[in-house]
């Protein structure tokens, strides 16, 4: 599965420091911890919010104890999208 999503980011034009198949599964393991995975995130939302035309934003952390904002973020995010998932859209 992870290698669809490297293809997928690359069909995306996406060429950033996790587009190798060890840095992207190190940025995973360290989920909304990892600079790089939360980088990654913002740039989807980004893409994802100007075709959608949503308010909400996702924004990158400069530092790992910031992961519970950038978790309330994603939340707020998602829940704009219309996600049906409970737990992903209540902070």
């Amino acid at each position: 599965m992870e290698n669809d999503i490297l293809d997928s980011l690359n069909d995306l034009g996406y060429e950033g420091p996790i587009s190798e198949e060890v840095a992207f599964a190190k940025a995973l393991d360290g989920g909304p911890k990892s600079l790089e995975y939360t980088k990654l995130v913002h740039i989807l939302a980004e893409e994802i919010k100007k075709l959608c035309n949503l308010e909400e934003t996702v924004n990158m952390m400069n530092d790992p104890d910031e992961s519970s904002s950038f978790l309330l973020e994603l939340s707020s995010f998602l829940k704009e999208l219309g996600c049906p998932y409970k737990k992903l859209v209540t902070g």
